[in-house]
């Protein structure tokens, strides 16, 4: 259905980013010194150099030429790799990326942050207000919480008792 998100297309992107670990971790080490607004920017700018590979670049699946250059690493999957990956392994290193956080890529739409905005902000809420990467991020954490937790019982869902205790300073 999305040719350009093929599996193969997925794998091939993640061995041209991660083949030369060293050279990755130079690459990050060099990011994480910029100041935190400069740090999404650099590491969008570091993986749309890393995810290339020749082959790929008018293919589709293995064996299958294209017609069109297609990159092997979109917007919307690098994204996805800064917020869940590459930010989350430079704070684990020792880096303060608290002031990234504001900058950081929209995140690509999915039915959890959908679903989880429409159960949360109701039928009628503006989508602005969870567009930035954060929010989307702490949606689906909520979702991974208490949603996958209770298996959809919403009745028997532990998030209003949650929110209550932080209410009173519990």
């Amino acid at each position: 259905m999305r040719p350009a998100n093929h599996p193969a297309r997925r794998m091939a992107a993640l061995a041209a980013m991660f083949a030369d670990g060293a050279a990755l971790i130079g690459d990050l080490d060099a990011a994480g010194r910029l100041p935190a607004a400069e740090l999404p920017g650099a590491l969008r700018s570091l993986l749309g150099r890393r995810a290339r590979l020749a082959y790929w670049d008018t293919r589709v699946a293995l064996g299958r030429p294209g017609r069109a250059r297609v990159a092997l690493l979109g917007p919307d999957r690098a994204s996805a790799v800064i917020v869940n990956v590459l930010l989350p392994f430079l704070s684990c290193s020792g880096r303060d990326v608290s002031g990234s956080l504001r900058a950081l890529p929209r995140e690509e739409d999915n039915a959890v942050t959908r679903h989880m905005a429409l159960m949360l902000l109701g039928r009628d809420h503006n989508p602005a207000t969870w567009t930035e990467a954060l929010r989307r991020q702490g949606l689906q954490q909520i979702a991974e919480d208490f949603c996958m937790a209770s298996r959809g019982a919403c009745g028997e869902c532990r998030l209003p008792s949650a929110l209550a205790e932080w209410g009173d300073g519990g």
